[in-house]
């Protein structure tokens, strides 16, 4: 900080003492006052201190050094700056994680270190909950996700080319998050410039990030990207990957120099595993007028469930199989599961058709009414193959479901992407079966 020497009439000054006076002004300027004569026998007594007048300047070209902390704020006032630049990708800031790391940024700017310090935790345990390993692993995991994103959704769609406006757009946002993706240690180092009080052993435990649980740990196990060299999208959306292969992606990217440079490969990720809650699940179910992940309880596999009596679990899967190849399959089944031979396991079906890279919907009794709803959201995903099930339908002659039936299916507006199968306990009328493309 520089200092200069000044007469008597510099308003509120500090005193300074120096206990080792030097016959020269402290720094060497036109315009300074030399020192009075008093302060000139007061410097030649022995004995006595010898008294400066002193302030402290900002802008005349001296090396003025920082004060605590203003150096962390412009980091934190660039980044939010930057977070709100985002062009396609502003939806990975929408969730938890994100928005207790804004509030950090935010408090950070403004000096309260409570404030910070809960903003921090609150970004902490959010990560822990979602089973992340890092703040840097939740933004790359929520990048593959792709919500509400048009370049991943144009791409899914297999409707993007390989070079666009979108590509731009998309390139920039991802040098951004790699921008945003502090690494925890930075930002702890940036709390303690805030205050150099915080409670003991809180810096150590806060920049702890890594695979904490077994199954973070066997998610770690990955190896390389196995991505063919032309980069050919499939002719319709794969299986989802497991968590080893998406563990994989995310230190692809990560382990760019640049985010950006990845583009081409995450473009391959979505024109093969899709994006949204498609890429994340292969059993959904229908809740509320919406796709859900859905986890199947654990039932007995087929050969377990057999017991003597002959299943159609197998038609379905064939039938399905063919779907996929698009030759020879019924866009729509009736299962009447109280005759003979007719009964259906579920679970086995979804373990002999999952890999294929089909999409299981599961709907209830009452969600057939829906259907038309249903039908629409499905078309939203083109090269999504889906399987819509229904395990036990209880539909009247007349009924809401039977008009839903009726309109859907003969009405012409059931997708190409997704077959129908709908399994009843009870015999239904000859009115409702004629609505299926195939009855067993």
């Amino acid at each position: 900080m520089a200092s200069l020497l000044v007469g008597h009439f510099i308003p509120r000054p500090s005193l300074v003492v120096s206990p080792s006076p030097v016959d020269q002004p402290i720094c060497k300027a036109p315009f300074l006052l030399r020192p009075s004569s008093h302060q000139r026998r007061l410097r030649h007594a022995s004995g006595y201190a010898y008294l400066q007048r002193v302030v402290q300047t900002r802008a005349i070209g001296f090396d003025l050094g920082t004060e605590t902390g203003k150096g962390t704020e412009k980091h934190a006032e660039n980044l939010t700056k930057a977070a709100a630049s985002m062009l396609l990708y502003q939806s990975v800031l929408k969730g938890r994680p994100a928005q207790a790391f804004l509030k950090l940024l935010l408090f950070l700017q403004k000096g309260r270190i409570q404030d910070i310090l809960e903003a921090y935790g609150d970004l902490y345990s959010s990560l822990a909950a979602g089973d992340h390993l890092s703040w840097q692993d939740y933004l790359l995991e929520e990048v593959l996700i792709g919500k509400f994103n048009c370049f991943a959704r144009a791409a899914a769609k297999g409707e993007l080319p390989k070079s666009s406006p979108l590509h731009k757009a998309a390139a920039y946002d991802l040098d951004i998050l790699q921008k945003l993706a502090v690494a925890e240690t930075t930002l702890v180092s940036w709390v303690e410039d805030m205050s150099r009080s915080l409670p003991q052993g809180w810096p150590a435990a806060a920049a702890s990030s890594g695979p904490s649980t077994k199954s973070q740990q066997e998610a770690c196990k990955s190896g390389a990207l196995d991505l063919p060299s032309d980069l050919a999208a499939p002719g319709f959306i794969n299986a989802p990957l497991t968590p080893q292969q998406r563990s994989a992606y995310r230190a692809n990217i990560g382990g760019k120099w640049r985010w950006a440079e990845a583009l081409p490969e995450l473009q391959y990720y979505y024109e093969s595993y899709g994006f949204g809650i498609t890429a994340a699940s292969s059993t959904l179910k229908w809740a509320g007028g919406f796709l859900e992940v859905h986890t199947p309880p654990t039932g007995q596999n087929r050969r377990q469930a057999d017991t003597g009596q002959s299943t159609c679990t197998d038609t379905l899967v064939q039938n399905t199989v063919n779907f996929l190849n698009n030759t020879d399959y019924e866009s729509s089944m009736l299962i009447s599961t109280g005759a003979p031979g007719s009964a259906v396991v579920w679970d086995s079906y979804l373990q002999e058709v999952a890999p294929l890279g089909v999409r299981l919907v599961q709907l209830t009794s009452a969600d057939v009414t829906q259907l038309a709803d249903v039908a629409v959201t499905l078309q939203q995903y083109p090269r999504v193959k889906f399987a819509v099930v229904c395990a036990s339908m209880m539909c009247s002659e007349g009924s809401g479901a039977h008009a839903a039936l009726h309109s859907v299916l003969t009405g012409g507006d059931w997708p190409d992407n997704a077959i129908l199968y709908a399994a009843s306990p009870l015999t239904v009328s000859e009115s409702i079966s004629s609505c299926f493309s195939k009855v067993l």
